[in-house]
């Protein structure tokens, strides 16, 4: 148990460093799953940092779209974008969305920090 609770500390914090490097959020959230305790903690922190936020429903395959997406309209994060990444749907218009605005910043080059890999 004590592994499992270091293991979700160390992914709070991975999250919470993403969020503070990050321009705009995508949160994204497994449609067949439903909502989660952790879609609704993630959505906290997406909403505590003032970002723009694009929620995003994956495997959404095969459902009515407005039903696969209707309970995650509680996290309070707009309206949800249904997915299906293993299929390729929305994954564009997803992509379109979240970029829209934004302009490359020239003095932003690959981090040489990071793990690399060949």
């Amino acid at each position: 148990m004590e592994n499992a609770d270091q293991i979700e500390s160390l992914m709070v914090a991975q999250t919470e460093r993403a969020i503070a490097e990050a321009d705009r959020l995508i949160v994204l959230v497994d449609g067949r799953a439903g909502l989660t305790p952790q879609d609704e903690f993630t959505a906290q922190l997406a909403r505590r940092s003032g970002k723009p936020v694009i929620l995003a429903v994956n495997k959404t395959e095969g459902f009515d779209l407005d039903v696969a997406v209707a309970d995650f309209h509680q996290l309070g994060l707009g309206e949800p974008q249904p997915i299906a990444a293993g299929h390729d749907q929305g994954v564009v218009s997803l992509l379109e969305e979240a970029l829209k605005g934004l302009k490359p910043d020239p003095s932003d080059g690959p981090e040489l920090d990071g793990i690399r890999v060949p």
